[in-house]
């Protein structure tokens, strides 16, 4: 989550909450993005001059995850059960009876491109395995949209950085544990600190992210074998969207009443409370559907059949 390592005499945590994040800013009058920066530096011991340096290597990964697939001379790994999504998303960007608006599609490029699974590409996770490069994907669009510039972009990745810190000091955002609202959720509100880059105050940037995690409260986590990473993508692709929009409407006025920490306890109360059947074990909720028993039949049929012939194959099931 973070772009330092921590060490065990890592100072005391600056905040465990948004609320007192915001107090802390105001105490030193900094900006969110600066305290996180210093929050860093006490987990590490590294100078500020060090973390920024971090941050911008993990952006520049970000970036290449995200972008290879349309600016680099690569391969997309496909299968019956892996479809170029990219390629598939950039025809239809280019029909001009395209549904969606140019942000939203442009979110959409970056986010398929962050989930193309390229070998020797390097996914960043933040929580879920290629989670870094859907908030980045929201993120750069934005940049894209509004003609922001890199530091306005490095600024946000801070703010989402603590966001997560936050996350991960009041639960375990897993599939395993609190069902799907731990990874798309928790990426839903780290990438709506698009609203800082947009201008937005402190308590605004906070009231995004708490808007944007309580509409995703409550998933489980089950994954379709051999399913064309549904229904998990449907969710990453909600939350990565959303992100603007809740933005939006926190920019607006919009009070999400619970206090951001508040909304991830909720979330890790709901997530608690799912059965096993619903926390990555692929045995229920979608699963349990029979298009998705024959879907999930035919891909060990196909994993068995090209495992005995010996036929190379590109990564699963990778979102």
């Amino acid at each position: 989550m973070l772009p330092v390592i921590t060490r065990p005499e890592r100072k005391p945590h600056l905040f465990d909450t948004m609320t007192r994040w915001r107090e802390n800013a105001a105490e030193r009058n900094l900006p969110l993005w600066e305290v996180a920066v210093q929050y860093e530096m006490d987990a590490s011991g590294w100078t500020r001059e060090q973390v920024m340096d971090a941050m911008c290597l993990v952006a520049r990964k970000m970036r290449r995850q995200t972008h290879a697939v349309y600016e680099e001379n690569v391969t997309v790994p496909v299968s019956p059960f892996k479809p170029n999504l990219a390629a598939m998303w950039q025809a239809r960007r280019s029909d001009p009876r395209r549904l969606t608006d140019e942000l939203t599609a442009t979110t959409l490029k970056w986010a398929f491109g962050a989930g193309a699974g390229i070998p020797g590409i390097e996914t960043v996770p933040g929580p879920m395995g290629s989670g870094g490069g859907y908030i980045y994907a929201a993120l750069c669009a934005v940049q894209d949209a509004q003609g922001f510039g890199d530091d306005d972009l490095l600024r946000g990745l801070f703010i989402a950085a603590g966001i997560g810190a936050i996350a991960y000091t009041r639960t375990e955002p897993t599939g395993e544990v609190i069902g799907c609202t731990g990874e798309c959720g928790i990426c839903g509100a780290m990438a709506a600190v698009v609203a800082e880059m947009a201008g937005g105050t402190p308590e605004q940037v906070e009231n995004a992210g708490s808007l944007s995690l309580q509409a995703l409260i409550g998933m489980p986590c089950d994954p379709i074998p051999g399913g064309l990473s549904q229904p998990c993508r449907s969710r990453i692709i909600a939350a990565t969207c959303l992100a603007s929009v809740f933005a939006d409407l926190a920019l607006a006025g919009r009070d999400a009443i619970l206090p951001l920490h508040k909304a991830i306890d909720v979330a890790d109360a709901v997530g608690r409370q799912l059965p096993v059947e619903l926390l990555r074990t692929s045995r229920g909720g979608a699963c349990s559907a029979a298009a998705a028993r024959r879907q999930a039949a035919t891909f060990r049929a196909w994993c068995e059949r090209t495992q005995a012939e010996g036929i190379q194959r590109p990564p699963g099931n990778l979102i």
